[in-house]
């Protein structure tokens, strides 16, 4: 087993959280007497210790320009001169990143629980990857609009409603859960009796969020993909918004793991040097 681990680390560049899910996997196929003496084994024990230290957790994320994917969303016009696509791509890319909404979170929200007032989109999300006391949930997202129509998730939301206003609503199963049902909202751009998955959501959010610039370098072998709800809560924060409304918003437990896998950037809205100094 070690020696299969270390080659996934060494010749494919597992990450340390891969290597720890293959070892549970691999255990399981064990009897407890059998993974006792395994977890005794010198060369065990010697191998995840020395693993352990090398991985390091670093929290050098590149810095990411938001401006040219803001720049070609003001470039499409109104809502109403869009296409199917862009229009799609859009609302996707808006709810992703106002909303701090992954793929699979737009993919199951039930838009027969949607509520639109001119001055807010309250989205119920049907048990999205949260979950509380081990229950799936419903997850209640509110996103405000945009002081600019050309920016403005509800706006945005309202013209695609408007779009499909004849057709019947889809009734979908959820993906994980069969036993749950509800009305999806996204539907598929060339066929638009069916719906979409958090596959093609995703590739509608990179279609436009692609287009930010980062400091990455395409060499690195650590680069992960930029995701749109990273994104969004990291400009929030950086632009003021309260930690708590954050952690709200996009239904983190902790502040630990929005600090620890969603803050691109640890950089502060405070001037510390004029507070200290």
């Amino acid at each position: 087993m070690v020696n299969y681990l270390a080659y996934g680390h060494v010749h494919h560049k597992w990450a340390y959280n891969t290597i720890l899910q293959y070892k549970q996997a691999i255990l399981k196929l064990y009897t407890k007497e059998q993974r006792a003496l395994i977890a005794n084994d010198d060369s065990y024990i010697n191998f995840f210790a020395a693993l352990k230290n090398d991985a390091v957790l670093s929290f050098d994320f590149p810095v990411i320009n938001l401006q040219p994917a803001i720049d070609f969303v003001l470039g499409l016009g109104e809502n109403q001169s869009m296409n199917l696509l862009q229009l799609t791509q859009k609302l996707c890319f808006l709810l992703g990143i106002t909303g701090f909404l992954r793929p699979s979170d737009i993919e199951r929200i039930d838009d027969s629980k949607t509520m639109v007032t001119a001055e807010s989109l309250r989205l119920v999300i049907l048990a999205p990857k949260e979950k509380r006391a081990g229950r799936p949930i419903e997850k209640v997202v509110v996103i405000s609009n945009h002081s600019s129509p050309l920016l403005c998730p509800v706006a945005t939301y309202q013209t695609y409603k408007t779009h499909f206003r004849a057709e019947p609503p889809i009734i979908r199963q959820h993906a994980r859960l069969p036993q749950f049902t509800y009305t999806a909202l996204v539907r598929n751009t060339t066929d638009t009796n069916r719906c979409i998955g958090s596959e093609r959501i995703s590739k509608h959010i990179r279609s436009i969020l692609s287009l930010a610039t980062t400091t990455a370098t395409t060499s690195s072998t650590s680069r992960k993909t930029i995701k749109a709800r990273a994104v969004g809560s990291t400009r929030a924060i950086l632009a003021g918004a309260k930690l708590e409304d954050i952690l709200t918003h996009g239904s983190w437990a902790s502040s630990s793991i929005f600090d620890t896998y969603y803050r691109l950037n640890r950089a502060s809205a405070t001037n510390f040097s004029n507070l200290i100094l």
